[in-house]
Formats: structure tokens, C-alpha cells, sequence
């Protein structure tokens, strides 16, 4: 078993029948008509749903401008309402939270939020492009983060998988998530309990997670943090086998890559595609993943696919078992 468990990250407080869900739009522009499913279906649960106006802004493919994104978002976790909690939810993904970050926040404005999010945790749910405001502000704060459906696409989420979410988001006791999967390489390094692997878990989008080696923000500081002893989750959606080779070279950069702990990759959709033929994405990754010596979990159901991914927290203490299962211990409310 390998792995080294970084501070404990904090579990948001519970969602109550008076707390609101404050919609944000970081990346990609979007009509309110493909929002109107999932927002009915979040008020449908007992919640308020604000939604600013400037979620419907566009610039070019953007929601709105850079600046204008970032003071949306800064706006959204800021804002207090006296008895309300409140969860930060995406509208959607695409492209553009790396841009917003890196040069529409100031670093007082990214300093403001950190502090924020230490003192009042709460909620941040979406992936694909989220993952870099996952990885900036709420990983930096020590927060708990919920890589899960978006406002545009929640309502096509399985009864199930939607239950363990808001087991997640409305519970206070500890919860374990498991995950079935294939383990590609460790099998030999279990120990007495079974274990490949634990860690801290961290990830997201492995396309945004590659775009963001070396990039720092306004105040200096890098957009990664250092992945040194956690399970990193990976998933793409979208990509030829090659792009994901590419993408997985690039992030061997990243601080930490190289003490990881272990691997867990989600769906990896639309891989196989080539210009010369067709090729399983596990034998293109195969020399890049199998040198590293560590555990590797794949064809884990997380990802982009809604009718079939699963939520999972990302900042909780995680685990590779030789039974081929991810687990995940997301720790109780303070």
C-alpha cells in the first residue's frame, strides 16, 4: 500500500430546506431554455435556485467576459443570506474557467475566496472545465468538492446515482462511496487488508488538467497544487486515443505526477478513434501508465456520460482495493 494522506480537507455543512443553490456560469455560454429541466428539477427538492442574470451573458463563445464570469462566481460565494446555506452549482462546462481565473480574478479577489471558503465551507458541484475552479479555490481552502451534474444536465442522471448525491450534499455522518473497476496495474503491491493504495483524492478533466501545467494566476501562484501521495482521477469525454496520450504526457509535468499514490479513470468516452485504425485507450496509455509502478483502477462509471456516471467527492480520503473497487470515505460535518 502506498500513499500519504494530506490534512484533512473539510466537509461543507448540510443543505437545509432554506438553502439556496446559487447557479454559475464559469465557461461556456448557454441559453436559459437548456437550464430550465435541471433547475425545475433542483426547485422540485424544496430549493430556492438563484440564478443571476449574467449566467445568460455571451461574449463570443463565452458566458459573458472574463471579468464578468469571475465577479459571478466571486459574487456567488461571497453572498450571504442570514439562515441560508448556500451550494455553488455550474451551469455547465466547456471552456474558459482556466481563462476566468488566471486573468479575471485579481488576487485580492482570490484571496477573499480562499478565506471565505475556510471559514464558511460550502458546497462547489460540476466537472469537465469546473475542475480547475476545483482545484484553484476549493482544494487550496481544504474543501470538499462534489464532482457531479451540472444544472443543464442533472435531471438525466440516474435515480440512483442522484440519491448518493444528495445523500451527500444534505447528510452530516460519514459515507463511504465504492466504485467497481478493473485494476490495471499494482495487483501485486496489496497488503494484509487488501489495500493498493490510499490517498487524498484530486482530479478531474484530464484535457483541463493538462492545459493547466505550468499556469499560475494573477497573485503567482500555480493553478495546480501538488499531487504528491493522492489518487488522481482522470476522465475525457470527446478525444481520439492520441489527444488522450497526449493530454496524460503533458500532465507527467504536473507537480507531484510522479509521487502519485494511484490512478482511477473514469469513463473515457470516444477514445478509440484513429486516423489509422482503432485502438483500445488503455494500450495507447499503456507506456506512459505502466512505468509509474503504482495501482491504476480504469472503466470506473465517472465522467461525462450522464445516464451512467455516479458522483464522487473529490478532497476525501480514497482508497485502491485489490477487489477492483475505489473507495471513498467522505468524513462527517464538523
Amino acid at each position: 500500500m502506498s500513499g500519504r494522506l494530506s490534512p484533512a480537507f473539510t466537509r461543507p455543512p448540510p443543505l437545509q430546506p432554506t438553502s439556496v443553490i446559487r447557479v454559475f456560469s464559469p465557461a461556456g455560454s448557454i441559453g436559459d431554455e437548456s437550464l430550465r429541466d435541471g433547475r425545475a428539477y433542483l426547485e422540485a427538492q424544496g430549493y430556492r435556485v438563484d440564478q443571476p442574470a449574467t449566467v445568460l451573458e455571451r461574449y463570443n463563445y463565452f458566458a459573458g467576459s472574463k471579468t464578468s464570469r469571475a465577479r459571478e462566481l466571486y459574487d456567488a460565494v461571497l453572498k450571504q443570506e442570514e439562515g441560508c446555506d448556500s451550494v455553488i452549482w455550474a451551469a455547465r462546462g466547456g471552456y474558459g474557467s482556466s481563462q476566468m481565473i488566471e486573468e479575471g480574478m485579481t488576487a485580492q479577489m482570490l484571496d477573499d475566496l480562499e478565506q471565505e471558503l475556510a471559514q464558511n465551507p460550502k458546497w462547489l458541484v460540476g466537472y469537465s472545465d469546473i475542475t480547475v475552479i476545483s482545484l484553484r479555490l476549493w482544494a487550496k481552502a481544504r474543501v470538499l468538492v462534489l464532482h457531479g451534474p451540472m444544472v443543464f444536465n442533472v435531471a438525466e442522471y440516474c435515480p440512483a446515482a442522484l440519491r448518493d448525491m444528495w445523500t451527500i450534499l444534505t447528510g452530516t455522518e460519514p459515507h463511504t462511496q465504492v466504485f467497481e473497476g478493473d485494476i490495471r496495474y499494482g495487483s501485486g503491491l496489496a497488503g494484509s487488508s487488501g489495500t493498493l493504495a490510499r490517498g487524498t483524492l484530486l482530479g478531474g478533466n484530464l484535457q483541463v488538467l493538462a492545459s493547466l501545467v505550468g499556469a499560475k494566476d494573477q497573485g503567482g501562484q500555480d493553478l495546480l497544487p501538488s499531487f504528491d501521495g493522492c489518487i488522481l482521477l482522470l476522465e475525457e469525454v470527446g478525444d481520439a486515443a492520441y489527444r488522450i496520450h497526449r493530454s496524460l504526457r503533458a500532465l507527467l509535468r504536473a507537480p507531484g505526477f510522479q509521487s502519485l499514490a494511484g490512478i482511477a479513470l473514469g469513463q473515457l468516452t470516444s477514445a478509440n478513434n484513429y486516423a489509422r485504425g482503432k485502438y483500445d485507450q488503455y494500450e495507447v496509455l499503456h507506456e506512459l501508465l505502466e512505468p509509474l509502478g503504482i495501482p491504476v483502477i480504469t472503466a470506473l462509471e465517472i465522467g461525462h456520460e450522464a445516464a451512467t456516471a455516479w458522483p464522487i467527492v473529490l478532497g476525501a480520503d480514497a482508497e485502491i482495493h485489490v477487489s477492483g473497487e475505489l473507495r471513498v470515505f467522505v468524513p462527517g460535518c464538523a
